[in-house]
This record gives C-alpha cells, sequence and structure tokens, in this order.
C-alpha cells in the first residue's frame, strides 16, 4: 500500500528520527534542519519544481555511491599520476576491495588489479567510477590532450589547402565564427591516428603520453547502474555495481590495433590556436567507444550483493547526513526534506516501502555524451556511530588467514619460474609456494603468523616478507575489527 504524503513538519521531523533510529545512528544531523523548519510550514505541491527538485538529488545521489565504497584521492595522490587533473576517481586498498567481491571470486579477481605503489601510502587500487542514470547513456571515460605543432607539420597532418594554411597566422583562433567558416578540410580523426604512429617527430611523445594518461585513468572500472523511479514508467531499478579489474590491461591499447578499435579521437576545430611564434595547438579529445564498453562488459565482475550487504544497515541515514553536510549552512525548506526522505526510503532495501528491486543484469554500457566530472572535496562519508555496526568482534585464525593469503596474492607481482625479482620492495609470486605457507593464529589480542623457513633468507633485504605479512595483518585487522592487536613471527 502507498504511504501517505507527508504534509507538515511534525510529519517530517518523525520520519527522518524513525529512519535513524531504525539503524541505530546516534548522529542525526539532518534532523537539525527539519527542526529549523518554521512549525506551520507546507509543501509547495508544485510539479515542475518538485521535478527540478528531484533532478537536483538525483545528481547527490550519485555522489554519495562514489563516496560510499571507496576513498578519493588525496592531493598528494594525484600529483603522483603523470596527469594528475585526469587521475581516477578513487582508490582503495587489495583488502577493501577483497571485501568487496562474491564469495570465491577474490583469488582469480584480485591478481589482475592494476595497482600503484603510492609514496607514504602502500600498494593501492585505484578505480575509476562511472555511472548510468536510467535510460541515459553511461558517463564515458574520456580525457583531452593538447598537440603543438608547427604550422606546415599540422597542415600535413590534416591536408590542409594553401589557402587554409595561410590562415594560420600568428595569434589566430579557429574558435573565431568567421576563422572557422574558411576552412573547408575535416579535421580528421583518422589522419589524426594516422600521424600519432607515424614516428615523426612529436607524434611518438604525443602518442606516449596520450596513453599514459588513458591507462592512469582507466587502471580498473567501476560501473554503477541505477533508475529513479520518477523517471522510469514501471518504477525505478535499484543500484546495481561491478566491477571490471585492469582495464587497462584488458583494452591494451598500447598495440595500435588496439587504439583504433578501442579509442575514439575527436580533434576539436574550435580549440584550435596559433601562438606567436607560428606553432598551431589544437585539443584533442580521446575516450573508450562502444567496442571497448562491450569489452569491459565481459570482464566484469558483479559485486551487488557484497556492496548492499555492507551498506544496508546504514545506507539511508548515511545518505540523509550526506544530504545534510552538502547543505553547509543552508537551510533546507520543507519540499526539500520531503524529497530527500522520499529518496532515503527508495534506496534502502530494508525499508518496507522501497519500489525497487535488486537486478542482477549487467548494465548496458554505450560510449556517450561526456558529463559533469565528479570531484571529490571530502573523504569517504561515513555517519558518527555508524562504524561498530560493521566491524566484527574478533577474527578466527581460518579467516585472518584466508585474507592474508588474498592480499599477499593481490600485492605480489606474478613472475616466470626463473628470472630476477619484479619489484625491490615485495617477493615475487612465482609458483604460489610462499603465500600457500602463510599460516596466521590469533589468540586473544596476539596474532603470531608462520610461512615455509626457506623463505627467511629475504629477511634481511628489502624484500624482508614480515614487513609484507605483517602490513597486511594489520590493514585486514584495523578494517574487519578496528582495532590493532600484537602481531609476532611464529617460529
Amino acid at each position: 500500500m502507498a504511504r501517505a504524503p507527508i504534509t507538515s513538519r511534525t510529519q517530517v521531523i518523525a520520519e527522518i528520527q524513525t529512519i535513524y533510529k531504525s539503524q541505530g545512528v546516534k548522529e542525526m544531523k539532518l534532523l537539525r534542519h527539519a527542526q529549523a523548519l518554521d512549525k506551520a510550514a507546507k509543501p509547495k505541491k508544485n510539479p515542475r519544481e518538485s521535478k527540478q527538485l528531484r533532478s537536483t538529488l538525483g545528481r547527490l545521489v550519485s555522489d554519495f555511491f562514489e563516496r560510499s565504497q571507496f576513498k578519493p584521492l588525496s592531493s598528494k595522490q594525484k600529483q603522483q599520476y603523470s596527469f594528475p587533473k585526469a587521475a581516477p576517481d578513487a582508490i582503495a586498498s587489495l583488502e577493501e576491495i577483497a571485501e568487496y567481491l562474491p564469495q570465491g571470486a577474490a583469488d582469480s579477481f584480485l591478481p589482475t588489479l592494476t595497482t600503484k605503489q603510492f609514496e607514504g601510502g602502500g600498494t593501492l587500487a585505484p578505480i575509476e567510477i562511472k555511472q548510468r542514470l536510467g535510460e541515459t547513456k553511461t558517463q564515458t571515460t574520456a580525457t583531452q590532450v593538447s598537440a603543438t605543432v608547427s604550422k606546415d607539420q599540422f597542415g600535413d597532418i590534416f591536408g590542409l589547402t594553401s589557402e587554409e594554411r595561410g590562415l594560420l597566422t600568428p595569434g589566430a583562433k579557429l574558435g573565431n565564427k568567421d576563422l572557422r567558416s574558411q576552412f573547408s578540410t575535416a579535421f580528421s580523426a583518422s589522419k589524426f591516428t594516422d600521424w600519432m604512429f607515424s614516428g615523426q617527430p612529436g607524434a611518438e611523445a604525443y602518442k606516449n603520453g596520450a596513453i599514459t594518461q588513458l591507462d592512469e585513468k582507466i587502471s580498473n572500472y567501476q560501473m554503477i547502474n541505477w533508475k529513479d523511479k520518477m523517471k522510469a514508467d514501471q518504477g525505478g531499478r535499484f543500484p546495481t555495481f561491478y566491477m571490471v579489474p585492469g582495464s587497462d590491461k584488458i583494452l591494451s591499447i598500447k598495440s595500435e590495433q588496439n587504439f583504433r578499435k578501442y579509442i575514439s579521437v575527436s580533434p576539436n576545430k574550435d580549440k584550435t590556436s596559433v601562438d606567436l611564434d607560428g606553432n598551431v595547438s589544437i585539443v584533442v579529445q580521446l575516450k573508450i567507444n562502444a567496442a571497448a564498453a562491450a569489452e569491459l562488459e565481459r570482464n566484469s565482475v558483479n559485486i551487488t550483493k557484497k556492496v548492499h550487504d555492507k551498506l544496508a544497515r546504514v545506507g539511508s541515514s548515511q545518505l540523509m547526513n550526506y544530504f545534510a553536510m552538502q547543505a553547509g549552512r543552508k537551510k533546507y525548506d520543507i519540499d526539500y526534506l520531503i524529497a530527500i526522505i522520499q529518496f532515503a526510503r527508495e534506496l534502502d532495501p530494508t525499508l518496507m516501502d522501497t519500489p525497487y528491486q535488486v537486478q542482477s543484469q549487467l548494465p548496458l554500457l554505450v560510449a556517450g555524451a561526456v558529463t559533469k566530472k565528479v570531484t571529490f572535496k571530502g573523504g569517504k562519508t561515513a555517519a558518527r556511530g555508524t562504524k561498530k555496526a560493521t566491524m566484527q568482534k574478533t577474527i578466527s585464525s581460518a579467516q585472518l588467514t584466508a585474507a592474508v593469503q588474498r592480499s599477499l596474492y593481490a600485492r605480489m607481482p606474478k613472475g616466470p619460474l626463473q628470472g630476477p625479482p619484479l619489484s625491490d620492495e615485495i617477493l615475487t609470486n612465482r609458483t604460489g609456494r610462499f603465500v600457500k605457507s602463510v599460516m596466521a593464529e590469533v589468540r586473544g589480542n596476539l596474532i603470531r603468523y608462520y610461512y615455509n623457513p626457506i623463505y627467511q633468507v629475504h629477511q634481511d633485504t628489502s624484500r624482508n616478507p614480515n614487513e609484507t605479512i605483517e602490513g597486511s595483518i594489520r590493514n585486514i585487522t584495523q578494517r574487519r575489527v578496528g582495532r590493532q592487536f600484537n602481531v609476532l613471527k611464529g617460529f
């Protein structure tokens, strides 16, 4: 049965308290906005304004989905990328990602992740997050890379006429309507791609920089698919979540054949200009195309159930606190609060009136127009007082041993049976014998770990296995139990 509409301040306060208290949340940030309403406040019931409000909140819900799982990169971490402005959306520890995987998927999934060694932060997995909202096209990973070449080289790349070459005078901007109209030659994507792989002066450096920028961006993919019920004839689509580990390896665009197959190249005539030295600069957009999207779909892993399991108990209260945080000092009116309550109830599978059904089908990814990029301005959103709700009281020896082994498989580079080490900081996984020998024993506040003694020869090297194992143990116990143990090597 449909719920009765909310028509008063008293009902707004009661609804917010119900959602917060049902999830054991004590810090009710949104409640303060509700209590600040005028006692006689009534909703306006303006359909057009309600639709606009719903759309605004929908964008905030999208932001919340991105923030609620993994942390955004810090400014310092972004600076460790070749192109900081094109850095991925988020990062996560390998152990953290393992907790989102379906049962039994970790061993095959984690080794395929693309990881990065962050200074002072250890080994983490960068994640690019894309969403498909309702019937709209999926956000498509895209980047813009400027190319600067001589006037003659520019003319040769696109096959300009002598008259068009004569228009490339110092200070000229093709974004100028009168000037642009005099260029009849198309700025061909195929001709620009031919130049990228031609080996000509400047082309190789441009190609390598552009591919590096794309690879850094798409290293690991997460896809979120949901539909606002107000925009669907038959109800909404509850959020579904998928991950694609090692997307950069899957697409492998360093290969010219794969680059042409998976990347759409769009030279922008309007953003072409000539500097005072006569060199021409053009902005080129590079993005994954429909073929790339289809390939990523085929390699995706459904993590929907794990995500819902982690968010279900506190998801709607966290969402309301996120809305409250976005308000800052602004006071919400009653219509805004009613719309927030509606979203919080609809997106929470634990509440009886949710109209959504969890669906397992893979969201159709299509290369579409680039949408507004979400910029993280803070850390992972979480309601105070809720952390313990997702923590175990303790961890068993078997659980810890399995988690540590998964972590080691993910962290250690996979190498051939013979050959030099692949890392100066961690052992190379050649046969899996070392990882399989690692065991952890939990006794109260003490954890002892063991491994095959033949690997103790590495203890005095930079690849000391003790440090590797202890690091994994501390990360796992802090995340799962919320406290640290005394960790000792067993004999």
